[in-house]
């Protein structure tokens, strides 16, 4: 848009230019009238340019960015009884350490217990059992797992070391029978191993199933009805469990 300002300018100029005396200084003064003509119009075209714009800043919105915790670290930290937000420092939290099959106890880190956790609970395969142990609290979490009727098996036991007993379990599968060998996870069978002492030099807990003592232990367990071989597996899972595990507390 052109300002009145340089309107006025404009018609000043052609007023000019259209008199009949500058038309005649024209006619005999060309060399003269010519640079004049093109100087003034070269200012008319320089203010008839559209000034820029200011430039605006751009002041670019600084997001937080807050990575949030495996479900998994939740699942262990809710089964351990402790609390945890999207921003707690796991290795603040807890000490991990992985058994192997060598019977070898070893420091693990967050990462490597976590992608055992992970193996375990969904088919129940990992290279080594994870150990978490709470920094604050007498508290330790181990899995243990073994080949079921059809598939694996899987326990998750929280326990403490003085005095060394029980606290909770929790038991999965991959494919046991409905309505049998399923019923390892029904708080009925769960239920028997809490507040159960852990022994070394023997088994921690025997099996009666049927009327029968089919495993000899420290604490008895009720087999489930029509699942003998998933109730032994189970009963030979936590003894041998915490039998490779006898290493690693004072007795």
């Amino acid at each position: 848009m052109i300002s009145k300002a340089e309107i006025t300018s404009y018609g000043m100029v052609s007023a000019f230019c259209m008199h009949p005396k500058f038309l005649i200084m024209i006619h005999y003064k060309k060399s003269i009238c010519l640079p004049l003509i093109f100087v003034l119009g070269l200012l008319l075209s320089v203010s008839c340019k559209e000034k820029p714009e200011p430039e605006k800043t751009k002041s670019a919105a600084v997001e937080e960015i807050t990575q949030s915790l495996a479900p998994q670290y939740k699942e262990v930290a809710t089964f351990m009884g402790l609390s945890i937000t999207d921003t707690t420092d796991m290795d603040k939290l807890l000490v991990f350490k992985a058994l192997y099959p060598a019977d070898s106890l070893v420091s693990s880190t967050a990462a490597d217990n976590l992608k055992f956790y992970k193996g375990i609970t969904r088919n129940g395969k990992a290279s080594a059992l994870p150990i978490f142990e709470s920094r604050d609290k007498d508290l330790s979490m181990v899995l243990f797992t073994k080949r079921g009727y059809v598939g694996s098996i899987w326990a998750e036991v929280l326990f403490q070391q003085n005095p060394l007993k029980i606290l909770k379990v929790r038991f999965d599968h991959q494919m046991e029978s409905e309505g049998y060998g399923s019923a390892i996870v029904e708080s009925a069978f769960e239920d028997q191993f809490t507040d159960r002492e852990i022994i070394f030099d023997g088994n921690s807990f025997a099996l009666h199933q049927n009327d029968k003592i089919l495993i000899e232990g420290e604490s008895a367990i009720d087999g489930i009805a029509g699942a003998t071989s998933t109730s032994t597996t189970v009963i030979e899972m936590m003894n041998n469990g915490f039998k490779n595990l006898s290493a690693h507390f004072n007795q």
